[in-house]
């Protein structure tokens, strides 16, 4: 409906479970296709069980049963998975969508040839209930049990995979998209730890990383939110870029910064009693065109921005300790926004020539007027 807007979070998990429902869609009607064509030139399909015999009968089942498959798994991930196994290791998280992939698979078989038998084959129920066990122990079962779980198997690694690599960064990748360099006018938020060295220094590495971790799992669901992607991760410094197709997108990444520190302020007795400490970042935002290329070979590739925008934006972090201010950007990036509606208060700071730059910068400092700005080294 018109005037309707849907969140980037929610507009982002549709898509992840449109995704999922489609692979499973697809992937069950093409086995059913190339079983029912008897492909294997055998003179009769080893596959004949009662489950086979449905699924080729009418196609229409292999698509409710995709359709299901793909909601019930999708479901787990985006609203299980997502929110209480995040944490574990690849392998254990594998282990256990596949677990949960495995029992979706055989409720819906026995669903899909309950109401078969039910509405098709017009059998009573407890016939319809006797006939599943015997179904439950045909070849035909088992190799879909198989099948299932292989397709399970590349839905989940094509997920993880993306999660790894990053959102906006895996389909480029394989489908080469940079492989060529190319231009984009886009905007950067770097963002980095106050009193690093300090914090580090009293924590001891492990407890370091340890906090940085929870930091950056507080960043990224805001990330989300605020439809930008996570570039890189370099020691205690993110830098979250986005396109610059909407001029939203500018407010976007202000708002992350600011919501990002809110949200460490209102987890502060969290951090202090497993840390002893609250963290806080600055920042600095920049936009305008760079250069972005696949670089790497085959022992890794990567998605790598290169511009001066990149290089200002990396100076002007420097310029948030020596001001005292939490956040730092340019003129031209202030003529893009309406402050009130990004709800920040925008100051003047001066005419700054950066490191390495040769010719000065107006630079500005952005606050959060509900919040006064940080002193903290």
């Amino acid at each position: 409906m018109e005037g309707i807007t849907i969140k980037p979070e929610v507009r982002y998990k549709l898509k992840q479970l449109a995704f999922i429902i489609l692979w499973w869609v697809v992937m069950i009607r093409v086995f059913v296709v190339l079983e029912f064509s008897d492909l294997t030139s055998l003179g009769e399909s080893m596959f004949r069980g009662k489950v086979f015999d449905i699924l080729q009968q009418n196609i229409i089942a292999a698509t409710w049963a995709g359709l299901v498959i793909g909601f019930i798994t999708g479901a787990s991930e985006l609203f299980l998975f997502d929110r209480f196994i995040r944490k574990k290791s690849f392998l254990r998280i594998l282990l256990i969508k596949l677990l949960v992939y495995a029992s979706s698979i055989i409720v819906i078989s026995i669903i899909t040839v309950y109401f078969y038998l039910r509405y098709y084959r017009d059998q009573d129920a407890f016939h319809a209930a006797n006939a599943i066990r015997e179904v439950l122990l045909t070849n035909g079962f088992y190799h879909l049990f198989i099948v299932g779980i292989l397709l399970s198997l590349g839905i989940n690694f094509i997920l993880l995979m993306q999660n790894k690599i990053g959102r906006g960064v895996f389909a480029p990748i394989i489908f080469g998209k940079y492989v060529r360099p190319q231009n984009e006018e886009r905007i950067f938020l770097f963002i980095d730890l106050k009193s690093s060295t300090q914090m580090a220094e009293e924590l001891g590495h492990e407890e370091y990383s340890r906090l940085i971790q929870d930091c950056f799992h507080d960043l990224s669901d805001l990330v989300l939110k605020h439809n930008g992607l996570i570039y890189q991760f370099v020691g205690d410094e993110a830098v979250i870029t986005w396109k610059i197709n909407r001029q939203s997108n500018y407010c976007h990444a202000l708002m992350l910064f600011f919501e990002f520190s809110a949200l460490l302020r209102s987890k502060g007795d969290y951090y202090q009693e497993k840390y002893g400490l609250v963290p806080v970042f600055k920042g600095a935002l920049n936009a305008g065109n760079v250069t972005i290329a696949e670089v790497g070979g085959v022992v890794k590739s990567e998605i790598a921005y290169h511009g001066d925008v990149l290089n200002a934006a990396s100076r002007m972090l420097e310029l948030c300790k020596i001001y005292k201010k939490d956040l730092i950007l340019p003129e031209h990036f202030v003529a893009q926004i309406n402050p009130s509606e990004c709800k920040v208060t925008i100051d003047r700071i001066g005419e700054i020539l950066l490191r390495g730059k040769n010719q000065k910068l107006n630079i500005f400092c952005a606050s959060d007027p509900a919040r006064p700005q940080y002193l903290h080294a």
